[in-house]
């Protein structure tokens, strides 16, 4: 498969080490020559300094040979008409990275085909929908749905306050039912797939795999005080703070926004005006305007501004004068580990998202997707079995996995299965395996 990627910032150069890390020829085209050269040296794939939207610097680049383009600059027009060259030229695929809402969203009066799209990925979106997944299952830090959402992981973190602390795997499912897998436990800098005479620690991060219906049912056994929030400050009303407030009041959530620039709190005022939206104009530094915000009575303070850093002191902030989950935003990539190793265990960066949902489109064979967890030495691998798989027909006890490999739940046509040692998995058959980093070829064979 021949890929072209068009814009090298963060998307595009994470884009490109994954798929050239799998031997794919990938050709990653930018004007700017400082940022490709940041990639020059540790990826393995072909670089070029030009725009996409030149049709002579596309026919150089083979754009009549290319099977998949990912249009993801920074900017929206840019993309849509790099597309649209890419349509005349004949790529079968194409994919592109959109901010504005109105284009982004499936039910768009315009449909993305009449601009040469065949996916469309928004950043904002998939971050509006992260957030709602965490805060619908309470206790959860992270949060990844397969299968359409059809299967849900998440990540719940062990405190003090958790009944489950000291029990064994195996009581915990003599004391609560349903269809759900512990699958893997971060413990300090280890992942360890777990067997059934495992304890839970207090500080564990437990990854749970489950039917969505059975959510509630894990986090009130965490947690049984944990609950929905019903009250949540949002920091920034840029496009997502804006989208996040109208899905919040959907689920009947009362929403505060803060915003310090006048007139993007105007613009929000304009949008939310019918939808019974607090909007307070000023700083998230100003612990006055902070508890004009009631901010000792919210349970989540969502940090969505486009300031890192500001983000950060509001969330430690919110951390002295609040009670319940802080949520960041950073578009840094690298300042993940940083804000992690000052407890702040939900951080949330919208473009490595976008990535991940891409990949899922990208991918061929066997290998449907993989999902990279907050532990850096874990993922989750999604399969699809064909009657060439080794592993079909045979009890799960009897399959020889590498080291660290657990197969979590298995989606046969719309039925969920959490399968148990007599299990045989069959074809056509979607497969979540949960694995240490470096098992992706050995399993891709047994697929």
């Amino acid at each position: 498969m021949r890929i072209l990627i068009a814009g090298a910032g963060t998307i595009g150069s994470n884009l490109t080490a994954a798929l050239a890390g799998e031997n794919l020829d990938v050709v990653l085209l930018d004007p700017d020559e400082h940022a490709l050269e940041q990639i020059e040296h540790s990826v393995d794939c072909q670089i070029v300094v030009g725009s996409a939207m030149s049709p002579n610097t596309l026919e150089d680049v083979g754009i009549r040979h290319t099977d998949l383009l990912l249009a993801v600059t920074d900017q929206d027009a840019i993309n849509i008409a790099i597309c649209q060259l890419a349509s005349f030229y004949g790529v079968p695929t194409k994919i592109a990275r959109l901010r504005n809402p109105e284009l982004a969203n499936p039910d768009s009066t315009i449909p993305s085909s009449q601009f040469g799209i065949d996916y469309i990925i928004s950043p904002e979106g998939l971050t509006v929908e992260y957030i709602v997944n965490l805060l619908n299952c309470p206790g959860a830090r992270e949060a990844v749905d397969f299968e359409h959402g059809r299967i849900a992981l998440r990540a719940l973190l062990i405190t003090d306050e958790c009944q489950v602390a000291g029990e064994t795997l195996i009581t915990m499912r003599q004391q609560l039912q349903g269809d759900y897998l512990v699958a893997a436990i971060r413990r300090g800098n280890r992942t360890i797939i777990p067997n059934g005479q495992e304890k839970l620690r207090i500080g564990d991060t437990v990854y749970v795999i489950a039917a969505p219906d059975t959510l509630p049912s894990i986090s009130e056994y965490f947690d049984p005080h944990a609950s929905i929030p019903k009250k949540v400050l949002i920091f920034g009303a840029g496009i997502t703070g804006v989208m996040l407030a109208k899905r919040l009041r959907q689920q009947h959530i009362q929403v505060t926004l803060l915003e310090p620039d006048p007139k993007l709190a105007q613009r929000a005022a304009n949008d939310l005006d019918a939808l019974d939206v607090e909007i307070l104009e000023g700083s998230v530094l100003d612990t006055d305007l902070l508890t004009r915000c009631h901010v000792d009575t919210t349970q989540a303070f969502i940090a969505l501004s486009g300031n890192d850093e500001r983000n950060l002191m509001g969330a430690l902030l919110y951390r002295k004068f609040g009670h319940g989950l802080p949520i960041v935003l950073t578009n840094e990539p690298d300042y993940i580990d940083i804000l992690e190793s000052i407890d702040l265990d939900t951080v949330i960066n919208p473009r490595l998202l976008a990535v991940g949902h891409m990949l899922r489109h990208i991918r061929s064979g066997n290998l449907v997707s993989v999902a990279k967890l907050g532990a850096e030495d874990a993922e989750v691998l999604e399969f699809s079995t064909s009657s060439k798989s080794k592993i079909i027909n045979t009890p799960v006890k009897e399959l020889r996995l590498p080291k660290d490999s657990l197969i979590a739940a298995v989606m046969r046509k719309n039925e969920m299965f959490i399968p148990g040692g007599d299990f045989e998995i069959q074809q056509d058959d979607r497969v979540l395996m949960f694995t240490r980093s470096g098992n992706v070829n050995k399993l891709s064979n047994l697929f």
